[in-house]
């Protein structure tokens, strides 16, 4: 069997339920048995402007008129 990328763009609710159902067929097809959800939040916490600054990720900028 050969291994192939695919990519479908998710852009409203129909869309993520017709990639759900076109999911649920090929599994089907594949005898492959749906596994359990799995959902990690991988947002970083919230830190201050002075923080960023200090750190380097961000840099201030003035106004020039």
């Amino acid at each position: 069997k050969a291994d192939f990328p695919c990519l479908y763009r998710i852009k409203n609710k129909r869309r993520c339920a017709y990639a759900e159902e076109i999911y649920d067929r090929l599994a089907s097809k594949l005898s492959i048995e749906k596994g359990t959800n799995l959902s990690d939040d991988y947002r970083l916490p919230f830190e201050t402007d002075e923080v960023l600054l200090a750190k380097g990720l961000i840099k201030e900028v003035k106004n020039r008129k």
